[in-house]
C-alpha cells in the first residue's frame, strides 16, 4: 500500500493566501528559467488539456523561449514582461495558465510566491514578499507567527527542494536540522515579545548583529541603516512597477522625495507603531533561513533584518509623503524584497554579509 503523502505545514497569516493576479511576478526583474524537460512537459499539457495538436504546441512552447546563456532556457520576454503574458484586458493574466491549466505552468510560475520544501516528514511553505497580496495578508494579520497544516491534497504545488539533516549555519560549519528549527522558532517568539513591548527596533538590529543569540537586543537600528544614494533608483524603479501592476495601490511620491532616508525619530516610530506587521515580515523572510534558502542560516537571518529595517524606513519615508499607514507598509515591505534581490551587497550598508 502507498504511503500517504505528506502534510503540508505553512504559515498560518498565509494559509487563505490566493493570487491577487497583480502580475508583478510576470514583469521585470523576474525571469522564468526552465528546466530541460519542462519544455515538452508544457507542450504536452497545451495538447492534452489546451486541444492543440501536438505539432501545434511544439511550436507554440518553441516561440515562447529564449537562451539568455549557455546552458539557460527561459521563456522569452517582450516588452518588459513574459512573452506569454497578457497584461491588459478583460483576460489579464497567463495565456498558457488559460489554455492548458496551472499544470502546464513552468514549475517557477506554479509555486510562486511560495517556496516548496520538504522538511523531514512534512512538506513546509515559505512565502516571497515580492509579491504585494502576500504583504498584504502580513500587513492585515499582524500577531506572531504560526502554523497551519493543511492536506495535501488541497495543495497541488511541486516540491522545489529537500532540506538535508545537516544545515549550513556559517560558511563553515553545519548544524543539525533539529537546532536550525528550534533556532528559528526562538526568533520568531523574540521578534513577537519585542513587537508588543514596543521593541522591535532593538531585536532586529540584534537579528543583524547577533543572529545566533535569538531574543538579544542591541541599540539604534538607524544608524545600521545609513540610507545610501544606491538605493534610490531601484525602490523608484519597483514602486513604480507596484502601482503599474496593483490598482488598489496609490500612486508613489516622486523619486525626488526618497533621495533622503527617514529622520531617526520617524524610523523609531514607524517601528514602534507597526511592530506587529513588520515582526511578521521579519518572521516570514526568517523563515527561509536553512531550510528555503541555500546561504548559510546566519546569513539568511542577517538578510531578514535588514530587507525589515529597509522596508521599515521606506513605510516611513512613504507615510510622510502622504500615503496612508497600510499602503505605505505594504508597498515598502514589497520594494524592499525586491530592492534585496537585486541591490549588491556591498550597497547594504551597515550588515555584514
Amino acid at each position: 500500500m502507498a504511503a500517504s503523502p505528506p502534510p503540508i505545514r505553512l504559515p498560518a497569516q498565509l494559509a487563505r493566501y490566493t493570487c491577487g493576479r497583480s502580475l508583478v511576478c510576470c514583469q521585470t526583474p523576474w525571469g522564468v528559467y526552465l528546466d530541460g524537460d519542462e519544455p515538452d512537459t508544457i507542450a504536452r499539457h497545451l495538447a492534452d488539456v489546451g486541444g492543440l495538436a501536438p505539432a501545434d504546441a511544439r511550436r507554440r512552447v518553441a516561440a515562447a523561449l529564449e537562451r539568455p546563456g549557455r546552458g539557460l532556457l527561459s521563456l522569452r520576454r517582450r516588452d518588459g514582461g513574459c512573452a506569454l503574458l497578457e497584461a491588459h484586458g478583460p483576460e489579464r493574466g497567463c495565456s498558457l495558465q488559460r489554455a492548458a491549466g496551472l499544470g502546464a505552468l513552468p514549475r517557477t510560475c506554479q509555486t510562486f510566491p511560495r517556496l516548496v520544501t520538504r522538511v523531514g516528514d512534512l512538506v513546509e511553505v515559505a512565502f516571497l514578499l515580492d509579491c504585494p497580496t502576500v504583504a498584504r495578508h502580513v500587513v492585515a494579520a499582524r500577531g506572531g507567527f504560526a502554523w497551519a497544516e493543511l492536506p495535501a491534497r488541497d495543495f497541488p504545488y511541486p516540491v522545489g527542494r529537500v532540506a538535508a539533516a545537516a544545515i549550513a549555519w556559517t560558511a563553515s560549519r553545519d548544524v543539525p536540522r533539529a537546532e536550525l528549527l528550534a533556532w528559528r522558532a526562538a526568533w520568531w517568539a523574540a521578534l513577537a515579545d519585542a513587537a508588543e513591548a514596543r521593541a522591535l527596533g532593538p531585536a532586529l538590529a540584534a537579528l543583524l548583529l547577533r543572529p545566533e543569540a535569538p531574543g538579544a537586543r542591541d541599540d539604534a537600528p538607524s544608524a545600521l541603516l545609513a540610507w545610501s544614494p544606491a538605493w534610490g533608483g531601484p525602490i523608484s524603479d519597483a514602486l513604480r512597477r507596484l502601482h503599474a501592476s496593483e490598482a488598489d495601490l496609490p500612486a508613489p511620491p516622486p523619486a525626488s522625495a526618497l533621495e533622503e532616508g527617514p529622520s531617526e525619530g520617524a524610523l523609531t516610530a514607524t517601528l514602534a507603531q507597526n511592530g506587529g506587521a513588520l515582526a511578521l515580515a521579519a518572521s516570514v523572510l526568517l523563515q527561509h533561513a536553512g531550510v528555503h534558502d541555500s546561504r548559510p542560516a546566519l546569513d539568511a537571518a542577517r538578510g531578514a533584518a535588514w530587507q525589515t529595517l529597509v522596508a521599515a524606513a521606506l513605510a516611513a519615508r512613504l507615510t510622510d509623503a502622504g500615503l496612508g499607514v497600510d499602503d505605505a507598509l505594504v508597498m515598502a515591505l514589497s520594494t524592499a524584497a525586491q530592492v534585496a534581490r537585486t541591490l549588491p551587497t556591498s550597497h547594504r550598508l551597515g550588515a555584514s554579509f
